[in-house]
């Protein structure tokens, strides 16, 4: 199966992104796919505020290049963010700024969340450009309304209809997991140096 990497896009006291990032790696672990969580606030505080990308920092702080050895072996993301005033969020930016080459033709899920009905679909919908200009191929997408009521402390989803929504929108980024792997072993002449 794949490595997947859920990047957490939420530093906020109280934040709720953790409990979806839960559920996320709980989905992905149970289908027998490698997860590596990726979170600001309690792994990797140096992702937190941007300081240039990596490859252009003289000296990486050592959790920024932790983190990247994660995202370089990883096959695709799920990017968990919350809406933030019609966007997604300044932690999630800064994650994705940081690096650049490591999201080259590699698939995201966004799983993006809101504590109102509208599911942090604008969230969903910038996120779309951010990963695209980055290299990235955005290719599913899960949103989760009231996100106090339908996901748990525990990652648990509350609603039959959140569970499906996370089987179709998993199908999809497994579909593109597996194409996008088998174009870059085709043709690696395409692919950025990381070393």
């Amino acid at each position: 199966m794949a490595i997947i990497s859920v990047l957490v896009g939420t530093v906020r006291v109280g934040r709720q992104g953790i409990k979806v990032a839960k559920a996320v790696a709980k989905s992905l672990a149970s289908r027998g796919h490698e997860v590596q969580l990726i979170d600001p606030l309690e792994q990797f505080p140096s992702l937190v505020a941007f300081r240039g990308r990596y490859s252009a920092l003289p000296s990486p702080p050592a959790d920024l290049a932790e983190a990247r050895k994660l995202l370089v072996r990883s096959d695709a993301f799920i990017a968990v963010t919350p809406e933030y005033n019609f966007s997604y969020s300044a932690a999630m930016k800064s994650i994705i700024d940081t690096y650049f080459d490591e999201w080259k033709f590699k698939p995201f899920g966004i799983v993006s969340y809101s504590m109102g009905t509208y599911a942090g679909v604008r969230a969903i919908q910038e996120m779309r450009g951010l990963i695209s200009s980055v290299g990235g191929v955005p290719a599913a997408t899960l949103p989760i309304p009231l996100v106090q009521n339908n996901v748990d402390e525990d990652g648990q989803l509350k609603q039959e209809s959140l569970v499906a929504s996370m089987d179709t929108m998993l199908n999809t980024l497994e579909w593109y997991s597996t194409a996008l792997a088998n174009h870059r072993k085709a043709d690696p002449s395409i692919l950025p140096k990381l070393e």
